[in-house]
């Protein structure tokens, strides 16, 4: 088995060469992972349109028909129609601070999906370059099995000419084993490193190239920690957190103040009654919750 014949193995075809642009472009559209992130970034989104519906007035219908048995004035039938609304009138701000909260957690949640972004990115240079190590490690070891078997050979014809002795072509044998061990060691790095690439990248390696140069960097260590404090992506992330964090306690210490709400109704009957109208105005607090609006609070701090 030679290289040539394991990379042609290992490879789908031998067509266009891939470069590490085309590795992190497969590897970002093909990441089961960075599907799953965006699917729960979706998810707080909608968490933020709910808190807001929440001061929105909600309205609701309802019908209903009932039939009593016959009695001595005859069967009675009734159809009730009706349309009612509810809505939040004040609350001291609490429903506010909490589509705050949520809103924090949704930037946290993306800055999340970013630092995936970038870990899946970074797996599929790993895995570009690894495979590219191991290719010509492996090119390396069969040139170098190729090379000691000619070795082989002339120590074996030196033999037979009396120029040197049977322990000289056994080390020369003894190298050829060597020789041969250390290709088949590279061939199984070079299928493992093809695995590594198609589980991050999501297909099997190509022709891959080397980048010709490296990306521009930092002038120096302080400058490189400036920026990953001003951007790294986990840094911002928890910067939310703390946001979120202080304002849920806000809210935990508004728990015990009372809220106002309104409803409104309109209900009509095939009686002779007819169409009928309510308003309401209700104001609803604590008085005693067994300790676990304190409780609640203590926790959020």
């Amino acid at each position: 088995v030679t290289c040539a014949a394991l990379l042609i193995l290992t490879a789908p075809s031998v067509g266009a060469a891939d470069s590490l642009t085309d590795s992190l472009r497969n590897a970002y559209q093909n990441s089961g992972l960075l599907v799953q992130n965006r699917a729960l970034l979706r998810v707080a989104d909608e968490t933020v349109a709910d808190a807001i519906s929440g001061l929105r007035p909600i309205i609701n219908w309802s019908s209903s028909y009932s039939y009593a048995s016959p009695s001595r004035t005859g069967d009675v039938n009734s159809l009730v129609a009706s349309l009612d609304a509810t809505w939040l009138l004040y609350d001291f701000g609490r429903s506010n601070l909490n589509i705050k909260s949520l809103k924090e957690t949704v930037l946290g949640t993306r800055q999340k999906l970013i630092s995936i972004e970038q870990d899946v990115l970074l797996s599929a240079a790993k895995a570009h370059m690894g495979f590219r190590r191991a290719t010509e490690f492996a090119s390396l070891r069969s040139a170098n099995v190729e090379l000691i078997v000619q070795e082989l050979r002339a120590a074996q014809d030196r033999f037979e000419v009396g120029e040197v002795t049977r322990t000289d072509v056994a080390i020369a044998e003894a190298r050829l084993a060597n020789a041969r061990a250390g290709f088949a060691s590279a061939e199984g790095d070079l299928a493992k490193a093809a695995a590594e690439f198609q589980a991050v990248v999501g297909r099997r390696p190509g022709n891959l190239i080397t980048p010709a140069s490296l990306p521009d960097l930092p002038n120096d260590v302080t400058a490189a920690i400036s920026m990953a404090r001003t951007n790294h992506p986990d840094l911002k992330r928890m910067q939310h957190a703390v946001a979120a964090s202080e304002l849920n306690l806000k809210i935990a210490q508004l728990s015990n103040r009372f809220k106002v709400s309104g409803a409104a109704g309109l209900s009509d009957t095939d009686s002779a009654n007819g169409l009928s109208r309510s308003l309401s105005v209700t104001a609803r607090g604590p008085i005693y919750s067994g300790g676990a609006i304190a409780s609640a609070s203590r926790a959020a701090m």
